[in-house]
């Protein structure tokens, strides 16, 4: 019966998945990206913003979910550069220590480069904190130890608190907002 059910929803068992990266506009001008993609040849993150008018060296600051490579990965340049060359970089104080701690494989290695590229420029904060004016850090620790999810007036931002919707659910275009 669930197998059933799970053939009726995907399609034939085929399970579209997406990496949503938000892009918000303050009313000061400030542009706030939450997650940043795959990067490389996965990720279509840079072309899109730039369809939309924003460029890496406009964007003030990154919020990031969590450090998976599907949200951190547009971070980086093809060598390793920051691809953001001026933007602050958030993260979760608990997401940050456990990335601090050791964690190996590729994806320590990735979140090693990301956090060296883009050094002093990452900040830290802790849940119930206001990160940013308008925006406050939830906690949704259990994907990994610091997810995050980022509350404003009328969004709640999150990333993979939900896998796999799907396909007829899948947004192929940023979500834009202002706040």
């Amino acid at each position: 019966m669930l197998e059933e059910e799970f053939l009726r929803l995907t399609g034939g068992g085929r399970v579209p998945s997406s990496v949503n990266v938000f892009l918000l506009k303050r009313g000061d001008g400030k542009i706030i990206l939450v997650d940043a993609g795959n990067g490389g040849k996965r990720g279509g993150m840079l072309r899109k913003l730039e369809q939309s008018g924003v460029f890496p060296e406009s964007v003030d600051f990154i919020l990031l979910t969590h450090m998976h490579g599907d949200h951190i990965g547009g971070l980086l340049g093809k060598h390793g550069e920051a691809v953001f060359s001026r933007a602050l970089v958030y993260v979760s104080m608990p997401e940050w220590e456990f990335w601090q701690n050791g964690t190996v494989g590729l994806q320590g290695k990735q979140v090693r480069k990301v956090l060296h590229a883009y050094g002093s420029r990452v900040r830290t904060f802790r849940f119930g904190e206001e990160v940013l004016p308008g925006i406050k850090a939830l906690d949704a620790s259990g994907h990994t130890p610091g997810h995050t999810v980022f509350e404003t007036d009328s969004l709640l931002i999150v990333g993979d608190l939900l896998h796999a919707a799907g396909s007829r659910f899948r947004v192929r275009r940023f979500a834009r907002f202002t706040i």
